[in-house]
C-alpha cells in the first residue's frame, strides 16, 4: 500500500505505457460488373421455306377439305343414321367413311393408326353409361357376340370381333348405333 501511496504523492510525470494504435481500414468491396441490358430478338420472314422432301403416298384416303355431316350424309345415305347419332364418336365416323371411300384394307390402316385395332383384328371401344351397374350391360353385350376386356366403374371396354363386323357389312355402322341403344350406355368413345 505504501507503494501506491508514493506514486500518488510523486510529483513526476507519470508514464504511460506504449498502446499501439490500431487504424481501422475499410474491408475491400467487391466490383460488379455491369449487368447486361437485355435485348429483344425480332426475326422477320424473309421468305417462306420449300419442302424439298418428296411425301410418302399412304393407302388411306385424306380429303383436302373437311366434309360437312350435310356433304357426307348425301355421299353416303347408308352410314347417314351413324353420322347423326351424336353418342358416337368421331373416330368411329370416320372409320366408316373411310371404308366408304376406300375398303376394307383402308380401314384397317386408320384403326392400327388410332389404336382401336386389336392383334387378332378387333375393333375396339368404350361403352360409357349413366350408371355403375354394369352387369346388364355386359350380359347383352356377350349376347350380342361383343367381347368385354373390362370394366370400372360406368364404363366398359369391349372388343368388337371382325367376323361380327362382316356379318353387317351389308349395313355398315349398324353395330356401332346397336352398341349406342343398349339401355343406359351414353356414348361409344375410343378405349384407354
Amino acid at each position: 500500500m505504501l507503494i501506491v501511496l508514493v506514486g500518488c504523492t510523486s510529483s513526476a510525470t507519470p508514464v504511460l505505457p506504449d498502446i499501439p494504435t490500431v487504424t481501422p481500414t475499410l474491408a475491400p468491396t467487391a466490383t460488379l460488373p455491369p449487368s447486361p441490358t437485355p435485348t429483344t430478338l425480332v426475326v422477320l420472314p424473309t421468305s417462306t421455306p420449300k419442302s424439298t422432301s418428296t411425301p410418302t403416298p399412304t393407302s388411306t384416303p385424306r380429303p383436302t377439305a373437311t366434309p360437312s355431316i350435310e356433304q357426307l350424309r348425301a355421299q353416303y345415305p347408308e352410314i347417314a343414321l351413324l353420322l347423326d347419332n351424336p353418342e358416337v364418336q368421331p373416330v368411329y365416323k370416320d372409320l366408316l367413311v373411310i371404308y366408304q371411300q376406300g375398303g376394307q384394307q383402308s380401314v384397317l390402316n386408320y384403326a392400327r393408326q388410332h389404336g382401336i385395332l386389336t392383334d387378332a383384328g378387333e375393333m375396339r371401344a368404350a361403352l360409357a353409361l349413366d350408371t355403375e351397374d354394369t352387369a346388364p350391360v355386359v350380359a347383352r353385350l356377350q349376347e350380342m357376340g361383343v367381347k368385354v376386356l373390362s370394366t370400372s366403374g360406368n364404363r366398359i371396354e369391349i372388343a368388337v370381333p371382325l367376323t361380327l363386323l362382316r356379318a353387317q357389312a351389308s349395313r355398315p355402322g349398324a353395330i356401332l348405333n346397336q352398341l349406342t341403344q343398349i339401355e343406359h350406355v351414353v356414348g361409344l368413345v375410343p378405349p384407354g
